[in-house]
């Protein structure tokens, strides 16, 4: 009986753990999830953008990597490091391609980072498997 008290603190300290990186990660990709949507993600949002659209969608790109950059550190200690960087390494170069005006470059980082970002937020769900 000994035994069985420090184990169960354990495991609920464990779980405790668990649910609250799932809660903060989430809560981390969701943000960053609703700023990317708020981006042209096609040719034609892209022809219709008008010259005053252009600075506010650069500052919603700066805004995604700063978000992403002040939780780096956190993301890389709690994701493998390898999926973590993929988002990012993906992600800045789009920043770079519209910068440039290659928004067909743009367009297919943008959407590869979505995607990205998309399987990070699904394999990071509470879920039975994420907790054992």
């Amino acid at each position: 009986m000994k035994t069985l008290i420090p184990a169960i603190f354990l495991f609920l300290c464990v779980l405790a753990f668990i649910v609250t990186n799932t809660i903060l990660l989430g809560n981390l990709f969701s943000d960053i999830e609703e700023l990317l949507s708020e981006l042209p993600t096609d040719d034609t949002e892209i022809s219709v953008m008008t010259a005053e659209q252009v600075p506010m969608h650069a500052d919603t790109l700066e805004k995604i990597c700063k978000k992403w950059k002040s939780r780096e550190q956190y993301i890389y200690i709690t994701l493998e490091h390898d999926v973590s960087g993929e988002f990012y390494d993906t992600f800045l170069p789009a920043v770079k391609f519209f910068e440039s005006g290659d928004y067909a470059s743009y367009l297919a980082n943008l959407a590869a980072s979505k995607d990205i970002l998309k399987q990070i937020k699904q394999n990071e769900k509470l879920a039975f498997g994420t907790i054992f």
